[in-house]
């Protein structure tokens, strides 16, 4: 359903509070004014009291919704439920800790790259909009404090759809109360004063308080690797050696004039160069932590392992590389859990990250795009890092020791099966009329001398729609075919007030493509025989 009618049946069926929020025109681009500039594309609501615009009246839905709004859920009393979450591996780890031994049900849904679960909210829980504590994300909005959670089938910012998981809709099951371990942490923790509690990464620096304290024993060094982890998240990038040089210069300041007595300078070394590992691992744990990659250190070096994700090579034509992982099955056509790249498409983290997203449509590994190239290509040491070994060379390495190198039947291959897709839509072009033109719309038709006019951009796009080819494909095949043919046979041709290009195939050329995908002819023999030089009736010009 759009999230329109979604919006109108859980204010309708469940009387939950919808705020509308801005949706995502492209990925990475706001609906808001700001567009690609927005901070938060598809999440923050549309005016400034969204708290109090959000509304269960579905009439009032009806006439305010627009066509590419995102749903956001007003979380608190009003509703009637909170949201918790996490972001981080900690924060995972913490949920599933709390979680253990408990067959919980309660409606739930994936985001870009987290879980969100749904519970009854209770005036028992502490007065806030929200909490972080040990990595999880508990959405409250209460005390008037108004918090919101973006819900199914809003668009996320990556241009997928958050969904709902299987059996796990608030039509499928009812809103659970929240488990015993994690009502206890959350209450617990806000009743000791102990407040929002994040990983030591997530540190936010207090520079007032850094600059006005004396760092003695104990506790100097643990204060300044905080203030490298903070550095490290809010400010400098951890892989920029530009960035690392100045959070050790700033250290190295702080340690002279702060520290008593101050610590050896490799000592002040040694606490960026763990706080850099500590960044590096939290980021890549994102990334890796639904991929079935396990990241790991060597020594000085952190390397990525692929501890469930598998590679298979299909020698095809072209070569198929088919990743697996056991957490994409749910996400996969036939629950396979399998991605299919191209021999170029292997070779690029990015494009590798893009088919990921396209063929799962919500398992994004390129949430932080230079983290992701590093876990897939590996990085050389700079001269305040270590080296990373990543996943692409391991992938090929395991799949030619386990045997997952697979020498596919010609029937199989990717030129054979589209060359017969081909061949079928060409028998069934439309039959000749007495205007004898082409067709403005490039599909195929039979011309009153026997020949078949099409666009091969027409043909492209129906093999995209039915075998979901790329655009690199696209002129490969033109090449091998035209091998086969010895030629390329167009025609330039006036339809609807403009000249187009057809392709123009005779006797000969279906001839020759019905060989091709049969096994009777490859691409290295040419048609025997001369292309005719043809005049304007001609159907084997080349042009």
């Amino acid at each position: 359903m759009d999230t329109a009618t979604a919006a109108i049946r859980l204010a309708d069926e469940f009387g939950w509070f919808i705020a509308r929020l801005y949706g995502v025109a492209a990925p990475g681009v706001c609906r808001c004014p700001k567009g690609s500039a927005c901070p938060s594309p598809g999440k923050h609501p549309i005016g400034n009291d969204w708290g109090g615009l959000a509304t269960n009246d579905s009439e009032r839905i009806v006439d305010e919704f627009q066509a590419g709004d995102n749903i956001g859920l007003l979380l608190g009393e009003k509703s009637g439920v909170i949201d918790v979450e996490y972001d981080t591996a900690e924060g995972r780890a913490a949920v599933e800790e709390a979680l253990r031994g408990i067959e919980l049900v309660t409606p739930t849904f994936r985001s870009g790259r987290s879980t969100h679960r749904l519970f009854r909210w209770s005036s028992e829980f502490p007065k806030a909009a929200k909490l972080d504590i040990n990595g999880i994300e508990f959405r409250l909005g209460s005390d008037g404090r108004a918090a919101q959670s973006v819900l199914p089938p809003s668009t996320h910012h990556t241009g997928v759809s958050y969904q709902w998981l299987e059996g796990f809709s608030p039509w499928e099951c009812q809103v659970a109360e929240l488990p015993e371990r994690l009502a206890s942490l959350l209450v617990n923790t806000a009743a000791s004063g102990e407040g929002p509690r994040a990983p030591v990464g997530k540190a936010n620096v207090n520079w007032r308080k850094i600059i006005q304290t004396t760092l003695r024993q104990p506790g100097r060094n643990y204060a300044l690797f905080r203030t490298a982890c903070g550095l490290l998240v809010n400010s400098f990038n951890h892989e920029n050696e530009d960035d690392i040089g100045a959070v050790l210069r700033i250290l190295r300041g702080i340690n002279a004039t702060q520290c008593q007595p101050p610590l050896d300078d490799k000592e002040v070394q040694h606490v960026l160069e763990r706080a850099i590992q500590e960044r590096r691992k939290d980021v890549s744990s994102q990334i890796c932590a639904d991929s079935g990659i396990k990241v790991e250190k060597n020594g000085d070096a952190l390397e990525f392992s692929p501890e469930s994700l598998t590679l298979t090579v299909v020698t095809s034509d072209p070569v198929e590389y088919r990743l697996y992982a056991p957490s994409w099955s749910a996400h996969t056509e036939r629950n396979t859990g399998i991605v299919s790249l191209t021999s170029e498409q292997f070779r690029n983290a990015d494009k590798v990250a893009d088919a990921v997203l396209e063929q799962t449509r919500v398992v994004c590994l390129d949430t932080f795009p230079d983290q992701w190239s590093i876990v897939w290509d590996g990085k050389r040491g700079g001269k305040n890092s270590p080296p990373v070994v990543g996943i692409k060379a391991k992938l090929l390495a395991a799949a030619r020791a386990e045997g997952r190198v697979i020498d596919a039947p010609r029937s199989a291959k990717r030129s054979v099966v589209l060359a017969q897709f081909i061949l079928e839509r060409l028998i069934r072009a439309k039959p000749p009329d007495d205007a004898d033109r082409p067709l403005a719309s490039g599909a195929p038709k039979r011309m009153a001398d026997g020949s078949i006019w099409f666009r091969w951009e027409f043909l492209w796009q129906e093999m995209r729609r039915y075998h979901g080819t790329i655009e690199q494909e696209k002129r490969a095949m033109q090449r091998k075919l035209e091998s086969v043919f010895g030629a390329w046979p167009t025609r330039r041709r006036d339809v609807g007030g403009g000249k187009l290009v057809y392709c123009v195939w005779g006797p000969r050329e279906m001839h020759l493509l019905e060989e091709y995908q049969a096994g009777g002819v490859t691409e290295e023999e040419t048609a025997a025989g001369e292309p005719k030089q043809g005049g304007e009736g001609s159907w084997t010009t080349s042009g």
